[in-house]
């Protein structure tokens, strides 16, 4: 896990990301998979309540295992069914190729 955690960081503009979205509030990382853009996030700013979605529950478990922060969440959730709250920042990584075409305009909406 850690290996690819390191590869996907590699990857991943996290520093630009971290740059980009405000330093506090609700900042969503919806389909997070195993969280590694929200652990980065939570880590990076204390001040921003990192809620990580995916419908994924053994993802979502992993991600929240890490206990890097108590401003990092999890919510095992459909990313169209989700409630979400008024927030100060959306992450979709690696996300909206995997929901069908007529559903990503939904998700986006939301």
């Amino acid at each position: 896990m850690k290996i690819l955690q390191s590869l996907r960081s590699f990857i991943l503009p996290m520093k630009i990301l971290d740059e980009l979205l405000p330093d506090r509030g609700i900042i969503y990382e919806v389909g997070s998979g195993y969280g590694f853009i929200g652990i980065y996030l939570a880590r990076s700013k204390t001040e921003r309540d990192v809620v990580c979605i995916d419908i994924n529950k053994d993802k979502i478990r992993q991600t929240l295992s890490t206990k890097v922060t108590t401003n990092l969440h999890g919510e095992v959730s459909d990313a169209l069914k989700f409630t979400y709250q008024k927030c100060t920042g959306v992450v979709m990584s690696d996300f909206l190729h995997h929901v069908p075409y007529k559903i990503q305009e939904s998700i986006l909406k939301k």
